[in-house]
């Protein structure tokens, strides 16, 4: 589990360190199916709401809960809005269409709203969409929209796209922002006030800036015992490394188990087949977290590379299938960095597969790796983890040692679910 961190710490690196606090951005686009939805269970998501929903709609794995009787909750609140509506006929196919079935709206002469959004991480960015359909023609709902870190007003005609074949048709508004306060708050008011935003949805996730991380692969075979790779045995997971949680078994087939990523050796045998201690036994819905030690690096780590490297004594569990997630100092939720799926063709010899997923990663605090279903004969083979990096630091100590204890008292203590 994480440790309590200073908020104003990871406040001051990022400052220091020069990551951009821009303005954040609105963009739209139409929407027509769940594939074009934007909506993701590879996604961390801090806040989904389904404002007039059943409690029960799920869209490409993401589960939306109804927004309650009283429009609130931890993650959100939505205020303003006292009048409902259902069976919105809409284009919008699959499991989307619930979502802009029914919605809530402002009912009064104020043609005011207001929705906040709580629990986010100072310099994070993150990305908040509204699902909505039009509902009249063009020009008929004009939404003066006003996020509380500009206080500037974008004018957005949420029936924009119109109807077609007597039904209205989907529409997606976006808005992507760096956190600079825990919370922020949107302001909705119509320029006509009995035209009022309709609340169908919405979601806010971390943005996904980390899905960039595409593996280079390569592959080899030959007779055994063999070390087809150089691995390090100076990486993070050996030398900062507080505590893995692992979920699945590791050691079918005689391997030796978790401990076998981060111990500094990959071998394939296969002169002795029956010998997998070399091997961690990554089997169907598996997965492991490792935690980094924060206590003498409490603004996290900067990571450079991630190398994983995998095989068999043979070609019948080699195949690599799994993705990488990390997770940020102050935050619980992981997001998605890449995935390898990759199966080498040769047949027979001990085989082994390296993956190496190249990065720009600062303030991390632990790595997730999930094993997909469909391994290999229900379990394979992966022999050594590797990740390259070292402590976030702040240029000039000094300066950045005042404001952080200018602001001390704000603490963020956040614990992940095993």
């Amino acid at each position: 589990m994480k440790s309590t961190v200073f908020a104003a710490a990871i406040f001051a690196s990022l400052l220091f360190t020069g990551r951009p606090a821009s303005a954040g951005t609105f963009s739209y686009s139409t929407f027509t199916s769940d594939a074009d939805s934007g909506i993701s269970a590879l996604l961390n998501y801090t806040a989904v709401a389904d404002f007039n929903g059943t409690g029960l709609r799920s869209v490409n794995g993401v589960a939306f809960a109804d927004f309650g009787a009283n429009g609130t909750n931890s993650s959100y609140s939505l205020s303003g809005t006292g009048a409902t509506f259902v069976n919105n006929g809409s284009n919008v196919t699959g499991d989307s269409n619930g979502l802009v079935s029914d919605f809530v709206y402002t009912g009064d002469t104020s043609g005011n709203a207001s929705l906040v959004l709580n629990n986010l991480i100072i310099g994070q960015s993150y990305v908040t969409s509204w699902y909505n359909t039009a509902f009249g023609g063009a020009g008929g709902r004009k939404i003066d929209i006003t996020p509380s870190d500009t206080g500037v007003a974008f004018n957005f005609d949420e029936n924009y796209n119109g109807a077609s074949n007597g039904l209205n048709n989907g529409n997606v508004l976006r808005y992507a922002f760096t956190a600079t306060a825990p919370s922020i708050t949107f302001g909705f008011d119509a320029v006509s006030n009995g035209d009022s935003f309709h609340h169908y949805a919405m979601t806010n996730s971390v943005a996904n800036t980390a899905v960039l991380a595409t593996p280079v692969v390569s592959a080899t075979t030959g007779p055994g015992p063999f070390t087809p790779y150089t691995v390090r045995n100076d990486d993070l997971l050996q030398t900062h490394l507080s505590g893995v949680t692992a979920q699945g078994n590791f050691t079918r087939d005689g391997a030796g188990g978790v401990a076998a990523l981060t111990d500094g050796i990959f071998l394939i045998n296969g002169g002795n087949p029956a010998n997998n201690s070399a091997f961690a036994t990554g089997e169907d819905n598996a997965s492991i977290v490792f935690d980094l030690d924060i206590t003498t690096a409490a603004l996290g780590y900067d990571i450079s590379s991630i190398a994983t490297y995998g095989g068999w004594n043979d070609s019948g569990r080699d195949r690599q299938l799994f993705k990488i997630s990390i997770s940020l100092v102050g935050s619980s939720d992981f997001t998605y960095l890449g995935a390898l799926d990759f199966n080498p063709t040769a047949a027979g010899d001990p085989s082994a597969v390296s993956g190496i997923f190249d990065t720009t990663l600062t303030h991390v605090d632990a790595i997730r790796f999930d094993f997909f279903a469909g391994q290999e004969n229900t379990y394979a083979g992966y022999g050594e983890f590797d990740v390259i990096g070292s402590a976030t630091t702040i240029p000039e100590p000094g300066s950045a040692a005042l404001l952080v204890a200018g602001a001390a008292g704000v603490l963020m203590r956040r614990r992940r679910n095993a």
